[in-house]
């Protein structure tokens, strides 16, 4: 991707991640019972949700990516909010090494959010090239 289109990517894809990632702390914080969790570390989210988005530079590339290096790409970027989410629960304190379940309900939590941003992000450039081949077609019948 060309560097207007991560930057187009990231805020599309903003809103996305912060409803995500505020649902996904309120959610871990009623199964654990820290319900105060949310309300105190909104800042703290938020600054995650930044680095998180700008994660997508990762996608960044002067040429067009094939499939496999679109793939890896990917990887790269889940490799990368996976980090930036759990570095920040340990360091404002909402999660803790010795919490094994508490580290896996937030690895889960982390790729049910990435699994549906991406499908949404899917969903949009197929509606979108769907769009375009339609225009083309009439545009080619007249």
């Amino acid at each position: 991707m060309d560097m207007q289109t991560v930057i187009t990517r990231i805020k599309h894809s903003f809103l996305f991640v912060a409803g995500g990632s505020f649902l996904s702390m309120y959610i871990y914080g009623q199964i654990f019972g820290q319900t105060t969790i949310f309300t105190r570390n909104v800042i703290a989210l938020s600054i995650m949700n930044v680095l998180i988005n700008l994660a997508c530079f990762a996608f960044y590339s002067k040429k067009e990516l094939n499939r496999v290096q679109m793939f890896g790409r990917y990887v790269i970027h889940g490799i990368c909010i996976f980090s930036i989410v759990l570095l920040g629960g340990i360091v404002v304190g909402f999660i803790s090494w010795r919490c094994h379940m508490g580290i896996i309900v937030l690895a889960l939590l982390i790729m049910a959010v990435y699994a549906i941003v991406i499908s949404i992000e899917i969903f949009l450039s197929k509606r979108l090239v769907d769009k375009m081949n339609k225009k083309l077609e009439e545009h080619h019948r007249e």
